[in-house]
Parts: C-alpha cells; structure tokens; sequence
C-alpha cells in the first residue's frame, strides 16, 4: 500500500520531488519525426476516388479506411475541408516513426464529422495500434467518443500524441444523474487488467461540450452499462471491460507515462479531465473550467453529473501542476464540484502552482478509499472557491468509504482566500497514526466568519499559517473540539503555536479574475508579516507560484 513510515518520511518527499523532475522533464519539444514512409492526400470536397496522391487525394474516410499504414506513412487532409464518417486507418508506427494524421494547405483545421446516431463510431478509432501522431484536425461526432484510442490484447501498447485537435459534441448522454465513465470527447484506455498503454502526449488540445468528460486516460473497472435497464449508475460504456471484481482494485498499470499539457477542457457534463488506473501522469498548464452540471433546477448540462477540473483515482505518482481550474460545478446530488480531486487510492499525488477558483465547493479534495493516500498540496493559490457551497473549504481531505486512511501529506504555502467567510483546511478522513500530515506555512483569509482549521483527528500537525478574516467571527476545529480564539486553540490543542491571527498585507489581484495571476498579484507587501515566517524544508524549499527562489520561506504561496 505504499505506507510510509516516519523514518522515511523525508525520502518520501524527496521521490516525488524527483518523480516531479522526471515527468516534467519530458517537456522538451518532440524529436523530429524521421522524414520515411508514403504521404497520403484527403480532399473530402471531391467528388472522385483517388490513389492519395497529391494529384488526385482520397476523398472519403472510407478510401483512407482501406489502406494499410506502415511507420513513416503520412494521412494529410486538406485544410478547410470536411469529411463524414468514421476514421478507422490500420497499422502502426514507432515512437522514432509514427503514423502521422495531418492537414495540408494553409488554412482552418479539416474537419471529421461522425454521426450522431446511436451506437455510431467515433470520428478517430485506434484499436490495438501503437505509434500515431493525430495532430491539426477538428473532430466532432460519435456516440459514445469523439476520439477513441483502445487496445484489448495482452502487452503493451505505445507512443500516442495528440496535439492542436478541437474535440466536441459525441452524442450519447445517459439517463439524468447517471455517474458514467468511458464516454467523452478522447478516450484512452485499456481493456485488459494485462494491457499498457504508455507514452502519451495530448497537447493544445480543446476538448468542450462533451457527455461525460473531456479527457479521460484509463479504464475504471465498473461493470459495462446496461442499456436495457437505462438506470444503472457507476457504470462504464459497453464493449471495454477488464472484468475485474468490484472489490478488488484495478491495476495502476493501465495507463503509464502520460501528460495532458497547455489544452483547454470546459463545459463537459462532468470533468474536464479523468485518469484511471494509472502510474506518472503529468497535467500542467491546462484550462480546466464550466465542467459539471450544477444542482439547480436549471442545470448547465444534461446529465446532472458532478464535476471536476480533474479528477485521478487509483494512480501513483500524478502530478497537476500550473492549471487553471474555475467554475466547475457540482452535480445533481450536490457532490463534487472542485477544482483539482485525488479520489481513491491515490499515492505520491504532487498539486502544485495551480490557480484554483470560483469553483461550486473546493480548490482541491483528496479522497481517502481502498487504500493509503499519500501527497503534496503546495504554493496554489485558491481564491471564492464555495460559490455553491460558500462554508466548503479550500483544501478538503475526507473519506467517504469504509475502508482506507490518509498516510503522509503536507498541505504547505498555499494562499486561500475568500470574498466571503468559509472553512480553510478540513481533515475529516481516517488517518495512519504513524503518520506524517501536517499543514505548514498556509495563508487562509476571509471576509466573514470562518473555521479556518477543521480536523476530526489528532494525528496531524499545524504551525507557521496565518489566518485573518476582516469581519466576523473566528473557529478552529482539533481532534473535533471547537475554538473560539486562535490563542485557546493553541493553549489547549498544541497547536499552531507559531502561527498568527494577523492581516496578511497581501496585493490584491488587479488582472482578469478568469485568468491566471500575474505578478504582483497575492504578493506580499513590505510590512506583511508573512514574509520570511515560514518552516523551511525539503518540501517547501522549493520556486514560489511564480518561480521565484527565496533564502528564507514565507508564508503563502509567494516569498
């Protein structure tokens, strides 16, 4: 279960500051494609067949259909242009050699436009294919997915980029309030417990107006969906099932070796992003907002579906950095609704840098199921989320299943704050008494009466935060006993004894509130009593929010 005791706690830290290093590090531009294979031409405003010469290009996807690919091998449709149907090309590539899908002639994006009717495929369909670069295209259509790359037999499957792709409207949507998974605009999953699929790059991708989600990597090992009874909930599509007992986890070897980077993901019926199943997933710089339904009676989405910027469970090492996650929306059932969600079974989950506001409840929730949770919340700075929910705290750490507990989290200079009053940091799991989970160097201010700590254990630690509400009382919650001043908090919980009830003397932002900070947004001013008061250590002494170094830590987001 990944346990990790005290003595190794500082080398639990350091893994996922290496691990962070590692799956960022695969940040580089991608190497240049070997100039090999035969080009293919597509000029889906023609009326002729053609051989996919240049001379005289395909004019159906069903033309492209029937042609083998081999590595090297091009498929370019021309700009401006249109095609219908369903685009199912055989073959595969290497990493050094994929298949490339492109567009030719300058030019808008071309278009595949699948149908719409029940059961009818996707606009892109890979099945058991490794090696492809789908890039420059627009993809509208499909049932169940838009864009759907799948793999069933035994082994591993790789090499996947997917980049400057628009992705919309798959026509499927479920029974109201039905929780689904596997439907969306891409899909990339495995349907075999002994099937990989790895190395992966979805980039500049839009991905919007989907039924379920935007962007999901993985399978969740629900059981397929049953259409004939049309009110089955906690479901997955027909035809993808790892047969796997519910009882029994699923493997994080589903997916390995992803990243979902600088794409925009908003106004899918339920999150923006989804992973699965998964282990060393990357989602940075990405525009995660407007997903969900909303519980009001006039919803945004047709599913009722509760919503997520995005949301990973049952993974290892996932890190979510430099997004920007706003206005997703809770469902049906009044649940979810957060910027960023590590659900059940999450490990070495690292959220950091990120901007998370406005959304219907949390900044970030951490579930704890199945298993140990273990992770890092640092240097994001939460701003009015608990638009729907306004007592909802920023960071939200819970367990809603029988089995499971929290192991080894530190919720560390992060900056939250609130045009109205609201809880801070809520601790309302089942935690390893060995445990290390501690909450250091956090700057929680608000405008209204506010339980800025709230904890229904002891087993955690807080100190060096600053708290400040400019009307209103003040609450702190330990180990489920309620304090009225920050000075009896700390006399009788131990508790926060460095930290202070001030103001924080913060700038307060002046660029576009749906927008990403720019500085000096949140930053400290001179007189603020924040700067330098921090605990330094291995996990803190790292770039502030916005890259910046500093000898000694302060409080918050930024030094």
């Amino acid at each position: 279960m990944n346990r990790v005791a005290k003595k190794n706690y500082s080398a639990l830290w350091t893994g996922l500051l290496v691990t962070s290093v590692l799956v960022t590090g695969g940040l580089a531009p991608q190497q240049a494609l070997a100039d090999t294979g035969t080009t293919y031409y597509v000029d889906c405003s023609l009326v002729a067949a053609g051989d996919g010469s240049r001379s005289a290009p395909f004019s159906s996807v069903g033309e492209v259909n029937a042609q083998r690919y081999t590595p090297g091998d091009h498929i370019l449709f021309k700009s401006g242009t249109q095609c219908s149907g369903s685009l199912q090309p055989q073959g595969s590539g290497t990493h050094s050699q994929p298949i490339v899908i492109d567009k030719w002639h300058d030019g808008n994006n071309p278009v595949i436009q699948a149908s719409t009717d029940r059961h009818a495929d996707p606009a892109i369909v890979l099945f058991n294919q490794s090696g492809w670069v789908i890039r420059n295209i627009d993809l509208k259509g499909g049932y169940w997915q838009t864009l759907s790359i799948m793999a069933d037999e035994p082994g591993v499957f790789s090499s996947y980029v997917i980049e400057n792709v628009t992705v919309s409207s798959n026509a499927w949507q479920p029974a109201f309030d039905q929780w689904m998974t596997g439907s969306g605009g891409i899909v990339i999953q495995p349907c075999s417990d002994k099937t990989t699929l790895k190395d992966i790059t979805v980039d500049s991708v839009t991905s919007h107006h989907n039924h379920i989600t935007g962007i999901q990597l993985g399978y969740h090992h629900h059981q397929p969906y049953d259409e004939k009874g049309d009110a089955s909930s906690g479901m997955s599509i027909p035809g993808c099932n790892m047969d796997i007992p519910l009882d029994k986890p699923q493997p994080k070897t589903g997916i390995m070796d992803a990243k979902i980077m600088h794409s925009s993901s908003h106004d899918n019926d339920a999150s923006g992003i989804q992973v699965f199943g998964a282990t060393n997933v990357l989602i940075r710089g990405n525009e995660l907002y407007r997903n969900g339904s909303g519980s009001t009676t006039t919803i945004a989405n047709p599913t009722g579906m509760n919503g997520e910027g995005a949301w990973w469970d049952t993974t290892d090492h996932v890190t979510a950095e430099y997004n920007n996650a706003w206005g997703n929306r809770e469902g049906k059932t009044g649940d979810d609704g957060s910027g960023l969600d590590a659900d059940r079974m999450t490990t070495n989950s690292l959220i950091q840098y990120n901007y998370l506001h406005d959304n219907a409840n949390y900044g970030v929730s951490v579930i704890a199921g199945g298993a140990d949770s273990t992770g890092i919340i640092r240097y994001n700075i939460m701003a009015n989320n608990g638009r729907k929910f306004s007592d909802a705290p920023d960071v939200m750490i819970s367990r809603p299943y029988p089995q499971g507990q929290v192991s080894n989290y530190a919720v560390v200079n992060n900056t939250m704050v609130r045009d109205w009053g609201g809880q801070g940091i809520r601790f309302q799991a089942a935690f390893d008494p060995d445990a290390n989970i501690y909450a250091y160097n956090n700057m929680i201010a608000r405008q209204g009466a506010s339980e800025f700590i709230s904890s229904t254990s002891n087993a955690m630690k807080f100190d060096r935060n600053l708290f400040f509400t400019t009307t209103g009382s003040q609450y702190y919650r330990f180990n489920n006993i309620r304090y009225s001043s920050l000075s009896s908090y700390q006399l009788w919980s131990g508790q926060d004894r460095s930290s202070v009830y001030k103001n924080p003397f913060y700038v307060l932002p002046t660029s576009d509130s749906y927008s990403q900070p720019i500085w000096p947004d949140y930053s400290l001013k001179s007189i603020s009593p924040m700067i330098k008061a921090g605990i330094d250590s291995d996990v803190t002494h790292v770039p502030d929010y916005y890259g910046r170094i500093a000898e000694d830590v302060s409080i918050g987001a930024i030094h």
